[in-house]
């Protein structure tokens, strides 16, 4: 791994033991991969697989700050959103915005200034 893909792992560990800290989510191991290889996304996070991957073509020395303060907590706010509602009818609904607001993100659907080079 490069240092920006320790970097993002890192942070995306610590906004999960932040969210673990809130919500009831047991012991559930989540994996964070920092390689994505489906170009239109910047990151992609499952909860069947409890897995978040995430674009490192989206990220460089630039926007990382961007990176870690937006796309991370939006990321494990899916995660976290899908295991305490269940029942949620959107995954960018009320729900999800709450569990991102609570993780220190920006509940928005779409992240400006993550560009693709």
């Amino acid at each position: 791994m490069n240092r920006i893909e320790r970097t993002i792992v890192k942070e995306t560990e610590r906004v999960i033991k932040v969210a673990r800290s809130i919500y009831p989510m047991g012991t559930r191991e989540i994996v964070v991969v920092p390689k994505l290889l489906d170009y239109r996304y910047a990151a992609l996070a499952s909860f069947r697989v409890k897995t978040i991957w995430f674009n490192t073509m989206y990220c460089n020395t630039k926007n990382l700050d961007l990176f870690i303060s937006e796309l991370i907590p939006h990321e494990v706010a899916h995660l976290v959103s899908d295991f305490v509602y269940p029942d949620a009818k959107h995954i960018h609904g009320k729900e999800w915005k709450e569990v991102c607001t609570e993780l220190g993100g920006i509940p928005k659907q779409w992240i400006k200034g993550l560009v693709h080079h």
